[in-house]
């Protein structure tokens, strides 16, 4: 009814013709007993199989009787798929926890052994002799241990397309360091013919000699305290050229938890790494040329303040200029609108003049000063009397009509000012007041 190759082939959609008594009778007899049988087979996974032996026992036992419950339907109700169904997908659950292939075939042995001493055990001489629905029973079990296998088998076939269609390389060495499985990816990394010439390379020769060190002092250690290791490593092609391998090392175990050897993926990196380091060379380029670009801007800088300030002392010898007219007498037109900062400089100026000149009489002339509020107003009167502490006589001139009464109106105190109209005035005032004080 059954045979076992590489594809699964059920021919028990139609449970055999057995008399319906006799399985009825069967199957009651093994529920009655199920919970024994239950905690019969959990001991024996954990004795036998080492990924149960860490997990609790009525944990095993309930998911032993779940699955005897279909079991036992199965017998009476022709409901094996759903007894197939949940077997295994039970068990492709515990694979993918980490139980082992060779393991997990373990378990419907362990079903079919216990089922097979407890219908022995029976004394009823009806069930005892009711031995036609054993053979179905245990037809079942080995049913489930052949979809095992052949789900495995699926699995198998995707995992080898994907890891050998992968663009990154993929091998396997045992504890012996012999190279025993590799991807088209890794033959072409290493400049092979095909994968099959890698196995039973050691997989030193896969290792520039400078790197070998680092077995020893990296790549072991780091395996043997958390089972993986990543970096970057020089390797060897064929020829014997240099190729920078991005390597991610993961030590592979036994259901039993020991150690059956190595596999490593393989990236590899080496142009990436030279467009690194390229990109790292114009960097610092573009920072020696950018270092350059700031010292240059900072002398443009420092040479445009200097002109700067060239300009601004040019500027404020035309704006607050002071004209030596004759020994002991100086002139200072002003144009145009005095600011707080340059009523200031006018101050400066004026009594600079005064005592570099040894000035008695100081002639200044706002005939170019359009405005005369409070604030001009002020410098003057302050301006006047500084010159008067330097021992110098201020002459106001270029005073019209309308700043005449603007000063007025201000009621500015011009006392010890003297005041002309015009320009030429006041320097006659002046030249004569110098030539009477010679």
């Amino acid at each position: 009814m059954l045979r076992s190759d590489d594809s699964v082939v059920c021919e028990m959609d139609v449970m055999p013709t057995q008399p319906a008594g006799t399985f009825n009778e069967y199957q009651a007899y093994l529920v009655l007993r199920r919970a024994e049988i239950a905690t019969a087979i959990s001991k024996r996974c954990q004795q036998q199989v080492a990924f149960y032996a860490n997990l609790d026992i009525s944990e095993l036992k309930s998911a032993a009787e779940q699955i005897l419950g279909t079991l036992f339907e199965a017998l009476v109700q022709g409901a094996e798929s759903h007894f197939f169904s949940t077997f295994t997908n039970t068990i492709e659950r515990r694979i993918q926890d980490g139980l082992d292939v060779d393991d997990a075939l373990r378990v419907p042995i362990a079903y079919r052994h216990e089922i097979r001493l407890i219908s022995m055990q029976a004394i009823q001489e009806h069930v005892a002799q009711a031995e036609s629905g054993m053979p179905v029973l245990l037809e079942l079990l080995d049913v489930v241990e052949i979809r095992i296998v052949e789900r495995y088998r699926q699995h198998l076939r995707r995992l080898e397309a994907l890891v050998g269609n992968s663009l990154d390389g993929v091998m396997v060495y045992d504890t012996q360091s012999q190279i025993t499985y590799a991807n088209q990816a890794l033959a072409h990394f290493t400049g092979y013919p095909k994968p099959a010439n890698l196995i039973g390379t050691a997989i030193e020769n896969l290792v520039a000699l400078d790197e070998h060190h680092r077995f020893v002092e990296e790549i072991s250690p780091a395996l043997a305290a958390s089972g993986g290791w990543q970096g970057q490593i020089w390797a060897l092609r064929v020829d014997g050229s240099r190729w920078l391998a991005q390597a991610s090392v993961f030590r592979l175990v036994t259901g039993a938890g020991e150690t059956a050897g190595n596999g490593v993926i393989l990236r590899d990196v080496t142009e990436t790494a030279r467009a690194a380091q390229d990109r790292l060379r114009l960097l610092l380029d573009l920072e020696t040329q950018a270092a350059e670009l700031k010292q240059a801007q900072q002398e443009r800088e420092a040479l445009q303040e200097e002109v700067i300030s060239a300009q601004e002392a040019a500027i404020r010898e035309l704006s607050t200029p002071l004209i030596p007219l004759a020994d002991g007498v100086v002139a200072m037109p002003l144009v145009g609108t005095i600011s707080t900062a340059r009523a200031q400089q006018i101050m400066e100026t004026l009594l600079e003049g005064i005592g570099t000149h040894q000035a008695h009489v100081a002639l200044i002339d706002i005939t170019g000063v359009k405005v005369v509020d409070t604030q001009v107003a002020d410098a003057l009167l302050r301006a006047a009397r500084a010159a008067r502490l330097l021992g110098a006589q201020v002459v106001l001139t270029g005073i019209g009509a309308e700043i005449a009464q603007t000063l007025v109106s201000l009621g500015a105190d011009m006392t010890g000012i003297t005041t002309r109209g015009t320009l030429r005035e006041g320097i006659a005032f002046g030249m004569a007041d110098g030539n009477a004080n010679r």
